[in-house]
């Protein structure tokens, strides 16, 4: 970041009311160098699951939660990616964009787990 930048950044953080540098998000096809991304896995379109070609328990067993990979680089000051290849859960896949329409499994799975929020 540019010098000048960096000397007036900590006054209009503070002005903000903000502890730390707010984070960016784009989109772009080209893969940092370093940064955190979860691990490729197939990704368990609505289309593969009418043909049942989705290996669930590969899903679910490589499971990784897109806010974590977040969270992970805004503390180490690092970049956090995803792709349709690299989407870490089926919910984050969804919601990063690479997998319209979601599968009734997940919506599913995630409305039995809301259940109880619902009911209450």
């Amino acid at each position: 970041m540019d010098d000048s930048i960096m000397k007036i950044l900590p006054n209009f953080l503070s002005a903000l009311g903000l502890g730390e540098e707010p984070m960016g998000l784009f989109y772009t096809n080209k893969k940092p160098l370093e940064g955190f991304s979860p691990k490729p896995n197939d990704l368990p379109t609505r289309e593969k699951e009418i043909k049942n070609e989705i290996d669930w328990q590969k899903v679910f067993g490589q499971f990784s939660c897109v806010m974590g990979h977040i969270w992970r680089a805004r503390k180490k000051q690092s970049n956090a990616y995803f792709s349709a290849e690299q989407f870490g859960c089926p919910g984050g896949a969804f919601w990063l964009g690479f997998n319209k329409p979601q599968a009734e499994t997940i919506i599913n799975y995630d409305f039995q787990r809301m259940r109880p929020v619902f009911s209450q």
